[in-house]
């Protein structure tokens, strides 16, 4: 095979540390597995399954020519998704696959069906502290890396016992390894903006690969002295560990009353069924029917409420520095006027009403209006369920919410029967569809993940509707706002440092997480560089017509 950056194929040519290293894990992980069949699962090559020997393996990679060749049975397979039976194995072994799916945690679910409950898995990671850098995956075939108590919070989702470890290398291992650090820091030095971020993942992969071959020298005979005898496993300073070893007993699926994964099965969008047909993308899956993508594993309740933390609608009633919450109050009551035009004489229902000023801005116009919402503060709100409204309302709102439902397509049903004649439907989504959720992928800032529980393109948007039943009147690319923010979040976030401008720009009492005063003021102050880009891509792609948000009116046919 090709030497690439995604598997380890060979010791040669400035390899065999790496190949030691793959070794090593296995050798450290043999004498803790039970006597019975080992799962090998995303084997690659299958360089160093007879270190498990005299045990029965079984190899699985979703690439048939990295199989081609192996004594011993081999599936190709999708680890996500094995087709083995419950309970089939007594041992599992992963070794640097875990970080090659988006969606890792299907992997340890699956690994956990399929375990004996008696049996014990074992996965392999490299640490992402001593990997690259902690606040960014350099290598471009990851999706994800871990730190330790990463990788135990992922594991403990599907083992009811999970015991980490660190691999560690010996000093002259360590000086090979600090080498390729300081060439991959004066690598990154030629880029201090960070744009490698901005450029697709298979052209990343493409200079990954070309980068690697080139700075592993042909020939070191301190490389090839390395051996597996260079590696040993340790319980203590894990921050310091080339690899992480999670060895995991007591598999609790569902058959054993455990939480496990909560994987959707059907689009919450259509209801189509997530197949192997499905999309498997970082945090949520696409169904191939109506592009919708569904947020995935599903959220249990209490990852939900501890999403909706008290910062989210803080007490004070005040998220936003720089007088955001007054330019909030500005386009609801923009939205209101609007509301008040299209809209027939009538309540109005403001579905997600969120603080109510929406409501407010309605009712100083003479409006009955109605509220949803978690945890209901406002007088003129509630939380009750959607299904649950009666009435005839000249105007369902759903104003950035609709993504928060659990049973959005449901809530587009519900709608038309709520709407009295001639009533209007409002609606404003994050946009799947538009460039800066291309350009910034898995960072974009609208995913939102948890709290978004359906990710929407325009078009499953406008489809849904009209399957419903209504007639489209309007659809704007700029009146959903939150346009320029998401440029701007995603420009500042490819910099150094891990900046998060939208955190920096909320109060300290409305963040989700803590921000020391230096990288505020750093976000801050790139994000009053980058504005002018910011606005910039925002009217490029509003003029395309695929910009960030979406914004639609529509009335029964």
């Amino acid at each position: 095979m090709k030497i690439t950056g995604e598997r380890v194929v060979t010791p040669t040519g400035g390899f065999n540390p790496t190949w030691q290293r793959h070794a090593a894990a296995y050798e450290a992980c043999a004498p803790r597995l039970g006597p019975g069949r080992v799962l090998d699962l995303g084997c690659g090559v299958g360089h160093s399954y007879h270190r498990l020997a005299p045990r029965e393996t079984v190899g699985v990679d979703v690439e048939p020519e990295a199989l081609a060749g192996q004594d011993r049975p081999t599936v190709v397979a999708d680890m996500r998704e094995l087709p083995f039976e419950d309970e089939s194995f007594s041992s599992i072994v992963s070794v640097h696959s875990l970080e090659h799916v988006p969606d890792p945690e299907r992997t340890i679910a699956e690994a956990a069906r399929i375990l004996d409950p008696e049996g014990i898995a074992a996965f392999v990671t490299p640490n992402r502290l001593t990997l690259g850098l902690p606040h960014e995956i350099i290598d471009p075939y990851h999706f994800i890396e871990f730190d330790a108590g990463e990788l135990r919070g992922l594991c403990e989702l599907s083992f009811g016992e999970v015991e980490v470890l660190g691999l560690f290398g010996s000093d002259r291992y360590m000086e090979l390894f600090d080498e390729e650090r300081a060439t991959l820091t004066k690598l990154l030095r030629r880029d201090p903006l960070g744009l490698r971020r901005l450029v697709p993942r298979r052209g990343r992969q493409l200079l990954y690969d070309g980068l690697l071959r080139r700075y592993r020298p042909g020939v070191d005979p301190r490389a090839e002295a390395i051996g597996v005898e260079d590696f040993e496993l340790r319980p203590e300073g894990l921050e310091e560990a080339l690899d992480l070893v999670a060895f995991c007993r007591d598999p609790r699926g569902s058959r054993a009353g455990g939480p496990g994964i909560r994987a959707p099965a059907d689009c919450v969008w259509c209801g189509a069924p997530l197949d192997r047909k499905a999309d498997r993308l970082n945090g949520r899956t696409r169904c191939p029917g109506c592009g919708a993508a569904t947020t995935d594993p599903w959220p249990t309740p209490d990852q939900l409420d501890s999403a909706y933390g008290s910062w989210y609608w803080p007490d004070s009633g005040r998220r936003f520095l720089f007088g955001g919450d007054a330019l909030l109050r500005r386009s609801r009551a923009s939205l209101a006027g609007r509301l008040h035009e299209v809209a027939p004489l009538g309540p109005v229902l403001d579905v997600g009403a969120g603080e109510g000023v929406l409501i407010d801005a309605l009712r100083q116009r003479g409006r009955i209006v109605h509220g949803l919402e978690r945890e209901a503060q406002h007088p003129q709100m509630s939380d009750d369920p959607l299904d649950t409204i009666e009435g005839e309302w000249a105007a369902v709102v759903f104003w950035h919410s609709l993504e928060h439902l659990p049973a959005p397509g449901d809530a587009i049903r519900e709608a038309a029967r709520l709407l009295g004649p001639g009533g209007v439907l409002v609606i404003a989504v994050p946009n799947t569809d538009s460039i800066q959720a291309r350009v910034f992928g898995d960072r974009w800032l609208h995913l939102d993940l948890p709290r978004h529980l359906v990710h929407l393109s325009e078009r499953a948007l406008l489809d849904r509707l009209r399957e419903a039943g209504f007639a489209i009147e309007r659809v704007s690319r700029v009146r959903g706002g939150q346009i320029v923010i998401g440029w701007l979040d995603g420009l500042v976030g490819a910099l150094p440092g891990g900046l998060a401008p939208y955190q920096a720009l909320r109060r300290s009492d409305a963040r989700s997480e803590r921000i020391g005063t230096g990288r505020r003021l750093a976000a801050l102050a790139a994000s009053v560089l980058l504005l002018p880009l910011a606005l910039g891509c925002s009217a490029v792609e509003i003029a395309l017509g695929r910009s960030g948000t979406v914004y639609v009116e529509a009335r029964l046919g």
